[in-house]
């Protein structure tokens, strides 16, 4: 009886450590070229689902050097990825570093995955400073659970969300979350041995893009960093973050960056939230349609008290400025502007959202 007891006492004893998760960041890596004719499907496709999801996935497309002459944007940084997946026919998709078929990209298939969880904390900032052609990223991760390996890497890609030309044989007329760089470097930064529990690295880069830009040729024309860049529209660069076991090439986690305006959010603690967070719930209230506009253009906002709309040239200067009306619409008779890119801009007093938009007669 006595051993019984001790034997119970032993086991009601025993500690059971549950590993700490969090949600995961689905990551999206697209292989694809304006010359590629299955190309177009694929983005017709993928990029109406993955526009419902804006902030939730990181998403990121390589402009690749074939079929043909390849796209103009494509880079060897893009191209060293492609050999990492053994990629030798576009398009190709990978999701969490697995190959799958476009198709599979849906609504319900990515409400599933955003209910995963992961075991390694991701977070990544930035600020851009266009004037100096410049952008400052703060990346963080946080390892939740042993990641054994000999060697996992921590990717930083830059992206342009959507570039216009680029435009060859396929078709596209437009293309999103558009690959231009990658950091800390070339190849990422190389972690060799294990990742334990616990083990953090925070990161602190400032990359300014070099020299005019250029439109090459085709693919054979590559830009040269060094002295040149592609960037369309610097306002337009975004950050995401993801880490990666190179031997498997398991994924992880990502992370989707935060576009900040101001130092002290860039560098405020890890996970604290951003004293402009009243302004990302405005942004997100904010909705515009239809982009492209050809004859109206209307803003719909959740709250349009005090709201004002002004739409600019993307130099600044004001083109016109509507009313509210019912229903806390405001609606910009476009009919007669010049087709082109435009900046909207929507202030409420304590917070302001700028917007592009385009507009084609």
């Amino acid at each position: 009886m006595k051993k019984l007891i001790l034997s119970l006492l032993v086991m009601t004893s025993a500690v059971f450590v549950v590993a700490q998760t969090v949600p995961r960041v689905p990551l999206y890596e697209v292989f694809t070229s304006s010359t590629c004719p299955p190309c177009l499907p694929a983005s017709e496709h993928m990029t109406p689902i993955f526009e419902q999801y804006h902030g939730q996935l990181a998403i990121v497309r390589y402009q690749m050097n074939w079929p043909g002459s390849g796209d103009p944007y494509f880079t060897t940084e893009g191209s060293s990825r492609r050999t990492t997946y053994g990629v030798t026919g576009i398009p190709y998709l990978t999701h969490n570093g697995a190959n799958e078929s476009y198709s599979t990209v849906s609504n319900s298939n990515i409400d599933a995955e955003l209910l995963n969880m992961a075991e390694m904390k991701m977070e990544v900032r930035y600020m851009i400073d266009a004037a100096n052609q410049s952008i400052r990223i703060r990346g963080y991760y946080e390892a939740l659970k042993d990641f054994p390996g000999s060697l996992h890497r921590f990717f930083i890609p830059v992206i342009e969300n959507k570039t216009v030309q680029n435009v060859k044989s396929n078709g596209e007329t437009e293309f999103h979350e558009v690959f231009k760089k990658m950091l800390p470097t070339s190849s990422g930064d190389i972690i060799v041995g294990d990742i334990v529990t616990g083990q953090t690295k925070s990161f602190d880069i400032t990359y300014t893009f070099k020299g005019s830009f250029r439109l090459p040729s085709d693919a054979s024309d590559e830009i040269d960093n060094a002295t040149e860049h592609s960037v369309e529209e610097f306002a337009d660069l975004h950050v995401i973050m993801f880490g990666q076991n190179i031997t498997t090439k398991e994924i992880y986690q990502a992370a989707v960056g935060e576009s900040v305006d101001n130092v002290g959010d860039l560098e405020r603690i890890w996970g604290s939230p951003a004293a402009s967070v009243k302004n990302i719930a405005f942004e997100n209230s904010v909705s515009v349609y239809p982009n492209p506009a050809f004859n109206s253009l209307t803003v719909n906002v959740a709250d349009a008290k005090n709201t004002t709309f002004e739409l600019q040239t993307l130099d600044g200067v004001l083109v016109d400025i509507a009313p509210v009306s019912y229903g806390g619409k405001a609606i910009f008779n476009v009919s007669n502007l010049a087709t082109g890119l435009y900046i909207l801009k929507v202030s409420n007093g304590e917070n302001t959202v700028v917007k592009k938009v385009s507009v084609s007669h």
